[in-house]
């Protein structure tokens, strides 16, 4: 435990002055802010940043836990030459390049809401909101972990992080809605809901 600690406190500390986390609460904090002080509705704002959440966020962790990974590779194969467990080493890698994420999403989102939203209306909606984007942000680092340790090559790991990122959040949501519309006279809303499991954004 003390290792994965060490880990994470070290890779949590070099991840957060990383220009992709201050990006990431400068963009989540702008986009609320604007959301939240023109739209007088804070229901209907939430609803808004729902959708952007759900395609960018997958995206920006993708990206960046692939570039981060590969970017460590070096120091992570120093590492594994000491005498740690690969799993305190990998956990602690894990945790400290998700957590950064996780908190800069959720400050950029909470202090325009805070600042400009209607509690009573929309604070189940926004606790709804973090709890969505923290889980996309956890697979999308996990995925990316995966990607850059199963592949080498650092172009083509970040070349399939994209396209896993097109496929889930855009392609695959188009073959559903076309399975629909072709099987439409047939009971397929149990095997539609038996593809929407298999992917991580509609998951979440």
């Amino acid at each position: 435990m003390k290792i994965i600690l060490k880990i994470l406190k070290f890779e949590f500390n070099n991840v957060l002055r990383s220009k992709w986390v201050i990006f990431f609460f400068t963009f989540f904090f702008l986009a609320s802010y604007a959301l939240f002080s023109f739209e007088n509705n804070t229901q209907k704002a939430l609803l808004s940043l729902f959708n952007l959440t759900i395609y960018l966020v997958p995206l920006i962790s993708l990206i960046f836990g692939t570039m981060y990974f590969y970017n460590s590779r070096e120091y992570i194969e120093m590492i594994l030459c000491q005498p740690i467990p690969r799993k305190a080493l990998y956990l602690g890698l894990f945790l400290g390049t998700t957590l950064p994420l996780i908190i800069s999403l959720v400050t950029g989102v909470l202090i325009p809401f805070i600042m400009f939203g209607n509690f009573n209306e929309g604070i189940s909606l926004v606790l709804l909101l973090l709890l969505v984007s923290s889980l996309l942000t956890i697979i999308s680092i996990a995925i990316s972990f995966l990607i850059s340790t199963k592949i080498t090559d650092k172009v083509k790991g970040l070349s399939l992080s994209i396209f896993f990122w097109l496929l889930s959040a855009i392609a695959f949501d188009g073959m559903l809605l076309l399975i629909a519309f072709v099987f439409q006279d047939y009971p397929v809303e149990k095997f539609l809901l038996a593809l929407t499991i298999l992917n991580p954004v509609d998951l979440s």
